[in-house]
């Protein structure tokens, strides 16, 4: 993925490609219900730091789960610790949703390895 982005775009790729395609990409039902899924679940720790997630992970999973109409209503009870840091998310759905699947991919591939 990340590869990908270097070659298309010099600095900063992961954040170009997002502020580029985001509005394209979020028209999918298919992204936007993996969004919904995944949102649905307690924001993924990081492998490497004891499953503790990071503020960028907490925020864009928060930012999903409460700002972009993914659920009706009385499927989300709103929390309001969770709510605060929605405020802090300042980029699209779609980057919100990569952030998530990039750190699942890091941590397949570069967190603890057990025999």
């Amino acid at each position: 993925m990340e590869a990908y982005f270097s070659e298309k775009f010099d600095k900063n790729p992961f954040e170009k490609f997002c502020d580029t395609y985001s509005a394209f990409y979020w028209e999918f039902d298919v992204l936007r219900e993996i969004a919904r899924q995944f949102s649905s679940l307690n924001a993924v720790g990081n492998s490497i730091k004891n499953n503790i997630p990071s503020q960028n992970i907490i925020q864009a999973t928060y930012f999903l789960k409460y700002k972009c109409n993914l659920y009706k209503n009385i499927e989300v009870d709103p929390v309001a610790a969770e709510i605060e840091e929605t405020d802090k998310w300042n980029k699209s759905p779609f980057e919100a949703l990569l952030v998530i699947i990039r750190q699942i991919r890091n941590n397949l591939f570069h967190g603890k390895k057990w025999n």
